[in-house]
């Protein structure tokens, strides 16, 4: 075997563990802490079943690439919202629901939110999963 082929095998091997270990942790984070998960197919039904809050933890610029069009929808950046979290009033009348772009922010503060014991959902791919309406 050549060392190119060598190399190949050998990084495809690394990925596959790197990927392996992504998986086991995103699994075990959401199992451990019983995270309630809204599928990105859901999320239209979701809406129109629950009618929750929803806080928008994306910045600005993402937003403006992908506007949401909901009434209840209150914009906490991530990175605003992960340091003062303890200072930020969280609305409980009414289901919750955390987005992001692609999910990992809106899990994050959602499990940070459930140890606190507050009961709230996030968009499990993000708004980048969610089809838009037309």
């Amino acid at each position: 075997m050549t060392i190119q082929k060598t190399k190949i095998i050998e990084i495809f091997i690394a990925l596959l563990i790197i990927a392996f270990w992504v998986f086991m942790f995103r699994l075990g984070v959401e199992n451990q802490f019983n995270i309630p998960a809204v599928e990105s197919h859901d999320f239209y039904t979701f809406l129109e079943k629950k009618k929750p809050i929803i806080i928008d933890l994306r910045e600005s610029n993402e937003i403006l690439k992908q506007p949401l069009n909901y009434d209840k929808v209150i914009h906490l950046p991530f990175l605003f919202l992960e340091s003062r979290l303890d200072q930020v009033t969280i609305p409980q009348d009414g289901p919750v629901l955390l987005v992001c772009s692609d999910g990992n922010r809106a899990r994050l503060i959602t499990t940070m939110l459930h140890k606190k014991g507050i009961d709230t959902y996030f968009l499990r791919s993000g708004l980048w999963g969610v089809e838009r309406r037309k």
